[in-house]
Formats: C-alpha cells, structure tokens, sequence
C-alpha cells in the first residue's frame, strides 16, 4: 500500500473556507452549478432552515436536488 501525503495546511484552509460558508445566511445564498444559478423551491428552501443542519450539508446531503429544484 502506498502512503498518500496530506498537507495540514491545506486541510485548514478548506475548514476555514467551510466555516466561512456556514456562517453566511441561508436565505442569502445563491448555490450555483456549472456557473448557472440552481433554483430552488421557496418551500426547500424553508423547510432546510428549520432542520438545522448547516449550509453545506444542504449541498453534500443532496438536499437541494428536492422535487421544485430546477438545474
């Protein structure tokens, strides 16, 4: 088995890029995709805020592809 190198300086400046998303409001973000905005439906968009899960969970769960979400 090969040893895989992982710089720590780089796994920090990707936890500070994920803090800084989190700690946007939601309700202010525009998620785009292939730099075309992803529209989301109002009603996904409320139901995330009241899960409280973070910001980028609702890109890495998947929940933004929710029925009402046009690519």
């Amino acid at each position: 088995m090969r040893n895989t190198f992982i710089k720590i300086e780089d796994v920090l400046r990707m936890q500070k890029e994920r803090n800084a998303i989190n700690r946007l409001k939601f309700e202010n973000i525009i998620w785009t995709k292939n730099n075309k905005k992803i529209i989301i439906a109002p009603v996904v968009k409320e139901n995330w805020m009241l899960c409280g899960l973070n910001n980028l969970d609702f890109i890495t769960s998947g929940a933004y592809k929710q029925k009402g979400v046009k690519e």
